[in-house]
Order: structure tokens, then C-alpha cells, then sequence
């Protein structure tokens, strides 16, 4: 009788310690979208051959982290030669910060099922752009450097 009271015991303090667990580390992995909460505008200029989606802006300390999936339209495209250009506009239209950044993999995988189908990318930003800015996110099919976060000279989201 005595080893089913222990065992008992046992067996609850290991579900709190559980539960507990489980609350912590939903506390603290999950960010609020800056965008979903209207801090941040999204604009995005569609691509026949690509297509943006699940784009994220979130806090990290003092940064800015701007991220997302890319995901092929059309299956003959493979999506290697371009990169994502990433550009942050004022309320008052004025542009604040340009950046581009290679997508992940290179070559965007065939359809998966699910949400995390294609290939990813992520900007970190060390400046907060004040509230009612626009992320501008789009796809630019030129690509010159190898770096995962450069400065592509031509960035495409700078000029909808």
C-alpha cells in the first residue's frame, strides 16, 4: 500500500514539474508579431515565380528581426539566382534601412505539406523603426554576392 502512495506522489510531482515547464517555455518563446499587431505595415510585391508568405517582425532586445518562408509558384522554377530585398519605410514615406538577404535552402525544395514548406530567411535590424512604419519585402531575382545579409545595390523593395 505503501509503494502506491510513492508512487502516486511520484507520478503528480513529475506532471506539475511538467506543466510548469510547459508554461515557461511558452512565456518565453513565443514573440509578438509586430506586424499582426499593427505596429508595422507589410507591403509585398508579388513574383510570378515566387511567393513570399508567414513574414514575421518581431523584438530581440534592441533588434529588429524581420523573417519568413519563400515558396515556388511554379515547379520548373528552382529559385537560385535571387535573394529577398527588405526595405524599411517611414510613416512619412522616407526610406530608413535597405537590406537584402539570401533565402534558405538556396533551392527551394519541391512542395512539402505543412507550414514550414520551402526555404526561410531572416533579417536582424539593430534599429526599432518607429511605430506605422512599412516593411517592404520582395523578391529581386539578381543576385552578387555570397554573404547571408548584404547590401545587393539595386534593392528592389526600396522602389514599389
Amino acid at each position: 500500500m505503501t509503494f502506491v502512495k510513492v508512487k502516486n506522489v511520484y507520478v503528480l510531482s513529475v506532471l506539475i514539474l511538467d506543466m510548469i515547464g510547459f508554461v515557461f517555455s511558452g512565456c518565453t518563446s513565443s514573440r509578438l508579431n509586430l506586424i499582426d499587431n499593427g505596429t508595422f505595415y507589410l507591403e509585398q510585391e508579388p513574383s510570378s515565380n515566387i511567393s513570399i508568405f508567414r513574414v514575421h517582425a518581431y523584438l530581440d532586445g534592441d533588434e529588429l528581426v524581420i523573417n519568413g518562408r519563400v515558396k515556388r509558384r511554379c515547379a520548373s522554377f528552382i529559385g537560385v539566382g535571387g535573394h529577398i530585398d527588405i526595405a524599411i519605410v517611414s510613416p512619412e514615406g522616407e526610406i530608413l534601412e535597405q537590406v537584402s538577404t539570401f533565402y534558405i535552402p538556396r533551392i527551394i525544395p519541391r512542395k512539402r505539406a505543412g507550414l514550414m514548406s520551402g526555404s526561410h530567411f531572416e533579417v536582424r535590424l539593430p534599429a526599432v523603426p518607429p511605430a506605422g512604419s512599412t516593411i517592404r519585402v520582395k523578391f529581386h531575382r539578381a543576385v552578387k554576392s555570397r554573404g547571408e545579409a548584404f547590401d545587393c545595390r539595386k534593392n528592389a523593395a526600396g522602389s514599389f
